[in-house]
């Protein structure tokens, strides 16, 4: 590791850049499969959709990875010693207020459209609020809070991951592959059974994505001691999705159904990630200004965007009374506005808290 002094906060506004595409394509994938619409394009749309919504998850985790990976080096670098402790104590205090205060805002949000709220029982509102529940819980309210529920598992278990793995890297990249791959391996031989197949392959736990997490902390030690991604980084990340796609076309051209989260997930995500870091080059500043802030508050919508869904576009194809292809583009501009709107008065309930407090000093 580099002995040079870095311990200027400075943010990476390509990671920034990298969360707001990642966003974008998650809301406008879920706007297509919660639009209630007949249209061959909507059905298309969320098909095919739904490979970018699952490829940009993939990406949330690996940045959530990289982040920790390159302030942990940072950390260690400038100050030595770390508090585990201390460090996973700031970190759930950063995530349990936000989910907390979208849980509420969906409970409104619910009420004042007259939307059915599914919660029946105490023990289910209870693992709701403590955010570590099934799949099957979470959609009682809102199916987007098991992304919430990952990211806590993940930082309960990264103090474990960097004590076990002797705070090498390089064993952290290792755990991730031989994670990922049995993660696989045991999703087909549960193939047959539809429940837990995709349980194991996409929501609520943490090994769906251990590889894509992993390789995150890695590169983030890297691109803390290189300031860029190495060549090697590069070139091995295409062969591998030379690779994938090839076989991606293959079954393709066989008529086989393609599940991207059996495993092409693993050989896609490190390129599509890389795509994501050189992408920013290819904009002009307003476009990538606009992708920035979608970044810095991709947490909150990725929290509070779907409910939001669920309520404003059934109203929306009720009373716009007009040729289906207007109605579905000015639904869309409509819930652009609304959830900017929504997401605005989320960012700034969640910092009522903080000038309260800060005003009794």
């Amino acid at each position: 590791m580099s002995n040079q002094k870095y311990s200027e906060k400075k943010r990476l506004e390509w990671i920034d850049q990298s969360k707001g595409l990642a966003i974008l394509g998650v809301v406008i994938f879920h706007f297509f499969q919660n639009f209630p619409s007949q249209l061959n394009l909507v059905h298309l749309l969320n098909r095919n959709g739904a490979k970018i919504g699952y490829a940009a998850v993939d990406i949330f985790f690996m940045i959530s990875g990289f982040n920790i990976g390159y302030s942990l080096a940072q950390k260690a670098n400038d100050y030595g010693e770390l508090s585990w402790f201390m460090w996973l104590k700031k970190r759930l205090f950063r995530l349990y207020p936000n989910y907390w205060l979208a849980f509420l805002l969906t409970i409104v949000l619910y009420l004042l459209f007259s939307y059915p709220i599914k919660i029946n029982s105490v023990p289910d509102l209870l693992s709701l609020i403590s955010g570590i529940t099934s799949y099957k819980n979470f959609k009682l309210i809102n199916p987007g809070f098991w992304f919430f529920s990952v990211f806590v598992q993940f930082m309960i278990l990264t103090p474990l991951l960097f004590k076990t793995s002797k705070y090498k890297p390089l064993i952290i990249l290792w755990v991730g592959i031989i994670g990922g791959i049995l993660n696989k391996i045991i999703g087909l031989l549960l193939i047959n059974n539809p429940n837990l197949f995709y349980v194991l392959l996409q929501n609520n736990l943490f090994s769906s994505y251990v590889f894509q997490f992993c390789l995150g902390i890695y590169w983030g030690y890297i691109y803390f001691e290189y300031k860029k991604f190495r060549k090697i980084d590069i070139y091995l990340t295409l062969i591998i999705f030379t690779v994938g796609i090839i076989g991606y076309l293959a079954i393709s051209w066989q008529g086989i159904d393609i599940i991207y989260m059996l495993g092409f997930d693993l050989l896609f995500t490190p390129f599509f990630f890389l795509i994501c870091y050189g992408i920013g080059n290819l904009f002009n500043n307003s476009i990538s200004s606009i992708l920035t802030q979608l970044g810095k508050h991709s947490y909150e919508l990725y929290l509070i965007h779907q409910p939001l869904y669920f309520v404003l576009l059934p109203w929306l194809t009720m009373n716009l009374k007009i040729n289906s292809y207007i109605q579905l583009l000015t639904s869309l501009i409509l819930t652009i506005f609304f959830l900017w709107i929504y997401v605005l008065l989320f960012i700034n309930l969640n910092k009522l808290p903080r000038i309260i407090l800060s005003s009794k000093k």
